[in-house]
């Protein structure tokens, strides 16, 4: 719906969060004026295909949730792995959002396959169903020997906590262990990741407002959809500055929100999240974290592109 209104009325959109391929290159006509900070799925997972071969992994199996977006998800990555010549040797779905979905049948199959490598693509809830059901059904399966791979929606510690009240469970937090997957990019060590970190927790220590962040995590990381809301922020700053500053004209005049898209695509600066710009299709290339659950904590192992 937000859409119609955007396409109906030129109005640009700028997304932080949205990375589903819905929205993306093989889609984009139907969203002219949607472009996004942060990358999409069908980068994410063509490079997590390249990764995987690059491995010498060349057959897996998939498991997913069949929400909507991840039918389109599942289409990009099959695509991506044939590609790079690796084999879904099994592919199995299960019903998204659902609680105590039983996954023994999926297991089977799995486990009689001989495959070794086993790439999850759902949400933090549905991967916890999957670690539930390993614990009950197929302990082997993430035993030594075994290699569990997921995307961005899974590489998070909430993985591995209860979540009514964020406490964690230890099974779950064993099963992680080892764990790979691909994370979207901030370059953390970079003056302006510091700098602008900072201003983050200073913003936050001082907002009454906020009540969900405690700012004595002044030290950590600041939450990753924060870098690319940030970016989406000085994005529509610089498409604003060349429009009124260097052009003169007004971007909130229908008659000049197609040169302001335009304008807005060939917008390019370095962000907290590296160099930002976008392609025709509205879409951003960068590069993602490689990275490896170890004792709990997320650590980077590499980098790798879609290209």
């Amino acid at each position: 719906s937000i859409q119609y209104v955007a396409r109906h009325y030129k109005i640009p959109q700028i997304s932080y969060g949205a990375t589903s391929t819905i929205f993306t290159s093989d889609q984009s006509e139907q969203y002219p004026y949607f472009v996004r900070t942060i990358p999409d799925l069908n980068s994410e997972l063509h490079a997590l295909a390249r990764f995987i071969a690059n491995q010498s992994w060349h057959r897996i199996a998939l498991l997913y949730g069949t929400d909507r977006p991840n039918f389109y998800n599942v289409l990009k990555f099959g695509n991506s792995t044939r590609e790079f010549g690796v084999e879904i040797v099994v592919q199995r779905a299960f019903v998204s959002g659902e609680s105590n979905v039983d996954l023994r049948y999926q297991f089977d199959l799995i486990r009689n396959s001989s495959v070794r490598v086993i790439v999850f693509i759902g949400t933090i809830k549905d991967q916890q169903e999957v670690i539930r059901n390993c614990l009950l059904h197929a302990r082997d399966l993430f035993s030594r020997g075994y290699q569990w791979i997921g995307v961005h929606n899974s590489m998070f510690q909430e993985l591995y906590r209860n979540n009514s009240n964020d406490k964690i469970i230890l099974e779950y937090h064993n099963w992680t262990e080892g764990f790979l997957g691909l994370q979207n990019f901030a370059d953390e060590n970079s003056e302006m990741y510091r700098q602008y970190k900072n201003r983050f927790w200073h913003s936050v220590s001082n907002d009454s407002d906020t009540l969900t962040i405690n700012p004595t995590y002044r030290d950590s990381s600041v939450p990753l959809i924060a870098n690319f809301a940030y970016d989406a922020c000085f994005m529509f700053a610089h498409a604003l500055h060349i429009m009124i500053e260097e052009l003169g004209q007004d971007p909130t005049l229908e008659k000049h929100r197609e040169k302001y898209m335009e304008v807005l695509k060939k917008v390019t600066f370095q962000g907290v999240t590296g160099n930002v710009s976008v392609n025709e299709d509205g879409d951003r290339s960068a590069p993602f974290d490689i990275l490896n659950f170890v004792n709990g904590s997320l650590v980077k192992i590499g980098s790798i592109t879609a290209e």
